[in-house]
């Protein structure tokens, strides 16, 4: 051996060995880190509820805006006339019929068929 192994060697021997720690060193909790811990988890349980809120009450105004519109559309369209006169054909076992708009000048004869 060379002289520094061999010192190392004997001085190894003659010393004890020391085991280390392992892990991580446990962190001392105080209670003021414990009271702020505890308040950011109630301001993110807060926040949370608020999203989930605010989510819904978004959605449910998303669809009442378009069950709103859906209705405003159907009242216009029930409420407008015809938008020019028009001539209703029917046929049916009952017979066939032709409706006329009022004020349509009505043929005076029937013509006869072919």
């Amino acid at each position: 051996l060379v002289p520094p192994q061999r010192a190392l060697l004997h001085k190894q021997q003659s010393q004890p060995l020391l085991q280390l720690p392992m892990g991580a060193k446990a962190k001392e909790v105080t209670e003021e880190m414990r009271e702020k811990r505890e308040e950011r988890a109630r301001r993110r349980r807060l926040q949370a509820a608020r999203k989930a809120e605010e989510s819904k009450n978004q959605t449910i105004e998303r669809l009442t805006r378009t069950h709103k519109a859906k209705v405003r559309a159907l009242r216009e369209r029930r409420a407008r006339p015809a938008p020019c006169p028009v001539v209703h054909y029917r046929s049916a076992a009952d017979g066939v019929t032709v409706s006329f708009p009022a004020g349509f000048p009505v043929p005076a004869a029937a013509a006869a068929p072919p």
